[in-house]
């Protein structure tokens, strides 16, 4: 089974960095997820997330408060004893992969990914210390098909499709 958190949203103040007694960069923050609901009308989920090492520290620096961001990473659930000795449990988003999405004014600019996961074609800056800085959307190959040519003719609208009845399998 695979456990896949795609989330888009906004974190809902500034995202605040900080290091583990063994120098590790994290960053927990909570994003505002709006609801895909025709009936109710500004509604969100707010979902608690958590980023590690370079990704903590560029969220940290790049997507502040209102900044409309693409959380990929996957549910995890812990538990741990509070100060009165009572078992809490806590489910979050691991955040793996992080992208900076443009917004209002800001489009102009492009979007930047940032990544932390050590599996797939994701680099980053996993737990085995990799590094990753952001990079803008246009290095990616998104949108280079545009301006491929239709293999299959469909622009040509003329050309329509001979086929008889006798060669349908239905």
């Amino acid at each position: 089974m695979t456990n896949i958190a795609v989330l888009i949203g906004r974190p809902t103040k500034d995202i605040e960095l900080r290091t583990t007694q063994s120098g590790i960069s994290v960053a927990s923050f909570t994003l505002a997820v709006d609801k895909d609901s025709s009936k109710q009308k500004d509604e969100a989920d707010f979902v608690p997330c958590v980023a590690w090492n370079r990704t903590a520290e560029i969220l940290s620096q790049y997507a502040g408060k209102g900044r409309l961001i693409c959380v990929e990473g996957r549910i995890q659930t812990r538990n741990y004893d509070n100060k009165e000795g009572q078992r809490v449990y806590a489910t979050e988003v691991v955040a793996e992969r992080v992208k900076l999405l443009p917004s209002g004014q800001k489009a102009q600019n492009g979007s930047q990914s940032v990544s932390s996961s050590q599996q797939g074609n994701y680099a980053g800056s996993g737990v085995n210390g990799q590094q990753a800085s952001p990079q803008p959307e246009n290095s990616s190959s998104y949108g280079q098909a545009q301006s491929l040519s239709d293999p299959f003719g469909a622009g040509d609208a003329d050309a329509g499709i001979n086929v008889s009845s006798d060669d349908l399998p239905f």
